[in-house]
Formats: structure tokens, C-alpha cells, sequence
């Protein structure tokens, strides 16, 4: 019975942890919000600590990844000065991930969903 115990907590514990798409991502693409263009926007998960580069600063905080759903949690960022569309674009792009986007991955493609907005990524190499 112990044994059984210790399986399923290590089990619980690693659907609870596991799952996040870690790596490198670039957004290819938005429908619902126009980003800036000819900004590379990249999104970086490792561990708990999520990077997004916004083309002007990047944000910088903890990942939140629950029921499919990836937030940044407790987001800092640099602040180097920008134009005033890369101001807009970092702090609309603060906003979509800290109210949480669905995440639905397809291989080396991940789809974040929020509300009208749909994000497409691709891992980078």
C-alpha cells in the first residue's frame, strides 16, 4: 500500500509540473491584435521562468502553466526606451500573458488563445 502511495504522489506531482512547452518560441503570427511589424516577438519558457522579448523590453517572471493555460506571473521588465507602437505592443503583450492564454501544441507549433487573440509560435532551432 505504502509503495502504491509514493506512485501515484509521483505521478500527481509530475501532471502538476509537467507539460509546460519549454524552449525557445517566435511568434509567427496574431490574428485579433496587430503586433508591430518587422519586430521579432519570442516567448522563452524554462523551468518556472518565463522571458518574453517584446521587441522594445522584455518581461521577465514566473510561469504559470495550469489546465492548459500559460501565464506570467509577477512580470518585471527592462526599461530601455522605445517608440511609442513597441511601448504599446510590450505592454498589450504584459496584459495577454498575465490574464492567461490557452496553449495548444502540434509538434514544434504552439497556438496561445485569449479571448479574440490567437498567437501562433514556432519552437525555434
Amino acid at each position: 500500500m505504502r509503495r502504491i502511495t509514493v506512485v501515484l504522489i509521483a505521478l500527481l506531482l509530475g501532471a502538476c509540473t509537467s507539460g509546460a512547452p519549454e524552449g525557445e518560441w517566435v511568434v509567427t503570427s496574431a490574428e485579433g491584435h496587430r503586433l508591430v511589424e518587422g519586430v521579432e516577438v519570442t516567448l522563452s519558457l524554462k523551468g518556472s521562468e518565463m522571458r518574453i522579448d517584446t521587441g522594445c523590453n522584455a518581461l521577465t517572471g514566473t510561469t504559470s502553466y495550469t489546465d492548459q493555460t500559460l501565464s506570467i506571473k509577477d512580470a518585471q521588465r527592462t526599461l530601455i526606451g522605445c517608440d511609442d507602437d513597441r511601448v504599446a505592443q510590450e505592454e498589450w503583450l504584459g496584459d495577454f500573458f498575465s490574464g492567461g492564454a490557452n496553449v495548444t501544441l502540434d509538434g514544434d507549433e504552439m497556438t496561445l488563445t485569449r479571448g479574440e487573440v490567437v498567437l501562433k509560435l514556432k519552437r525555434k532551432s
